[in-house]
């Protein structure tokens, strides 16, 4: 198990204030930077060798939410890894040792000069990550869509890119809770979420974020210009 401790960063928040899953998905990859760094495969090590993991699924049940300002423990263990699949859970706990929340993901490692996923036992430096599991986690199926209620389009700028040149992996989590804020609501009151990434969105597309209501929550897609997800999340109390 490895661990982390941070203290949720104000960046122009009210101190005392709950973050939500964007930032949540933030402390994540800062986790995550922190232990590739200490296993000795950062971000750079693992380009040099021609891959790039990314993020394909988040499943977030949450106890209490952090607030700005809060000192919190992170810790990550890789609980089941086979083909193509790496599962990491997280565990967010207060500064007495209170869990908060719990969110299981899935990875998977691009060739970068083939231009495919490739399996974990082909790559031996994977080796590195200690699997402490043999069981991946039911995730269940997002719930079927029978009538969409509402919908807006989003062109991607510059600003909604990360380093590989797709979209940012927590944009499409701030868009929205960007409607829910509109809508007056808030993304804070709901503890199961789900986070799933289909396709990758560049520069220049537009892309239309689909919101129905589904029994006291709500599912996004955020769609291609044909059709194809993007991303879906859905959010239940």
């Amino acid at each position: 198990m490895f661990a982390f401790e941070t203290r949720i960063q104000n960046d122009g928040g009210e101190e005392g204030k709950e973050i939500g899953v964007s930032g949540i998905l933030s402390i994540f990859q800062d986790t995550m930077t922190a232990l590739n760094n200490h296993l000795g495969m950062s971000y750079d090590d693992l380009m040099a060798l021609g891959y790039v993991w990314f993020v394909t699924k988040y499943w977030l049940r949450v106890s209490r939410w952090p607030v700005q300002g809060e000192r919190i423990l992170v810790e990550t263990e890789l609980t089941a890894a086979e083909g193509f699949i790496a599962e990491r859970t997280f565990y967010l706990s207060d500064s007495k040792g209170n869990l908060l929340m719990q969110s299981v993901s899935d990875w998977m490692l691009n060739s970068l000069s083939e231009e495919r996923i490739v399996r974990l036992e082909e790559v031996p430096e994977m080796k590195i990550y200690e699997v402490v599991g043999d069981k991946r986690t039911n995730f269940k199926r997002l719930n079927r869509v029978t009538h969409w209620s509402n919908q807006r389009e989003h062109i991607v700028e510059e600003a909604d890119l990360d380093v590989n040149r797709h979209v940012n992996h927590g944009k499409y989590v701030v868009w929205v809770e960007d409607w829910l804020a509109e809508a007056n609501q808030n993304i804070r009151d709901f503890n199961d979420i789900k986070v799933v990434y289909k396709n990758q969105a560049y520069l220049g597309d537009t892309l239309t974020l689909k919101i129905a209501e589904q029994g006291g929550g709500y599912r996004f897609d955020m769609l291609s210009e044909n059709d194809q997800p993007a991303c879906q999340i859905e959010i239940q109390p």
